[in-house]
């Protein structure tokens, strides 16, 4: 086309070409927007403010299981000591090198084990056999009645993550990416498996392995989540879902739904993969969470980052979260800071029930979706929470050992009501 010099003088313009490049460029980003289909509803905030409810925390009882004087020199005083209940007795251990055995019904300290090093992994009963894991890598298999040793296996790194029983096998896995199986009954060495950490920094602790009829699914520091076949090891598959360049660690220990693992990394997101084929399904960016826990057709899991969410199983979407960024009953401690949340925990089919690292016990009704009751020990619970019918027992950083429950506030109740029968 055949333009007049004063007409080409202004296409050729700066101006003009400005003008035209955004014009474009406006269509362009039109143009995607429309491809990409319409943007998805956020997800609702829910608040998490304490509703005025009826419900409040009243402590059963409390036993001192480490010394006090001992904490008042560390700066940082956390323990990770997980408690079980197993009939009339709960066991517990942590920084106090020993392995308590407890009357569930008052908390008198019935016996206990000293051992030479502490152990952080939630002690695993079977029969009358407990199993426990330490920080130097020993797996020691005692009477849960008499707290008498039995045999130890010596696995050279930290564990962390309680062992798994499973038609006589007990699956565990150390600090150092090592999943290891080994006989319950004697502890004799079956298979294990080492994945190589080439990093510099990662997240002190690990997943759980699940044990499922037919693969052992175990996530590791390095990023990545792996299925083994229970009886010799085989390598099934692999999958990585490392996505930045540190804390890749897939610390979630995976769950099983509907023939899907759901799982996450650290610095990444949840992943939700096929069982069969560690094939993604779907994965939402959430950074540093939980475990999760299914409850009727829910996913629910923390974020120390952001606080509680909820999400459908099925397509990953989030459906509602509530923030936990501050303490609820600001300046009773050192620190606004909520710290690490634990992995949420089912209590009484409606409430969840998880820790602070920082502040202390929470409820949440999951069916109005708010905040019931928080429980603040006057230090934080860097565990999480163990609950046996209507009992939350939860070790605090201060380390004493509680057990709680959730009752209508100002009504007279008795100790029995919580115990089982």
């Amino acid at each position: 086309m055949d333009f007049s010099p004063s007409i080409q003088k202004q296409y050729n313009s700066p101006w003009i070409s400005a003008v035209t490049f955004l014009g474009l460029l406006f269509l362009l980003l039109s143009v995607a927007a429309c491809q990409s289909g319409p943007a998805k509803k956020p997800p609702e905030l829910r608040n998490s403010y304490k509703y005025p409810g009826n419900l409040g925390v009243a402590v059963v009882w409390r036993t001192e299981i480490t010394d006090r004087s001992s904490l008042f020199m560390d700066p940082d005083p956390q323990e990770h000591g997980m408690a079980t209940r197993d009939g009339d007795f709960v066991y517990v251990g942590g920084r106090s090198k020993k392995l308590f055995k407890i009357r569930a019904k008052t908390g008198q300290i019935v016996s206990r084990l000293n051992l030479e090093e502490e152990f952080f992994s939630k002690p695993v009963i079977h029969g009358e056999e407990l199993f426990i894991g330490t920080s130097s890598g020993q797996l020691i298999c005692c009477d849960k009645n008499t707290l008498s040793e039995k045999w130890r296996y010596e696995a050279k790194s930290e564990i962390v993550a309680p062992p798994v029983y499973k038609d006589g096998v007990l699956y565990f896995v150390t600090q150092n990416d090592t999943m290891t199986a080994i006989s319950a009954n004697g502890g004799k060495f079956i298979w294990e498996y080492r994945e190589e950490f080439h990093g510099t920094m990662s997240i002190r602790r690990h997943s759980a392995p699940l044990v499922l009829e037919d693969e052992v699914v175990v996530g590791f520091t390095v990023g990545t989540v792996a299925a083994f076949n229970p009886a010799d090891g085989e390598m099934l598959w692999r999958r990585d879902l490392g996505e930045s360049d540190r804390f890749n660690d897939v610390d979630a220990s995976p769950i099983y739904l509907d023939g899907k693992i759901i799982t996450a990394s650290f610095d990444g997101s949840v992943y939700c993969l096929n069982a069969e084929t560690g094939d993604p399904v779907w994965k939402t960016p959430i950074k540093s969470t939980s475990s999760a826990t299914i409850i009727k057709g829910k996913l629910y899991l923390s974020s120390t980052e952001n606080g509680l969410y909820c999400l459908n199983p099925e397509t990953g979407e989030i459906e509602w979260y509530m923030e936990f960024r501050e303490f609820h009953n600001k300046g009773l401690l050192r620190d606004a800071k909520e710290g690490a949340l634990s992995k949420p925990e089912a209590y009484r089919d409606r409430y969840l029930v998880f820790t602070s690292s920082n502040s202390g016990l929470y409820f949440v009704d999951i069916i109005t979706q708010r905040l019931i009751e928080a429980f603040t020990p006057g230090v934080g619970i860097s565990v999480g929470p163990t609950v046996y019918g209507n009992t939350v027992y939860a070790l605090s950083n201060g380390g004493y050992l509680y057990a709680v429950t959730l009752t209508p506030k100002g009504s007279p109740w008795r100790k029995d009501w919580w115990i089982e029968k």
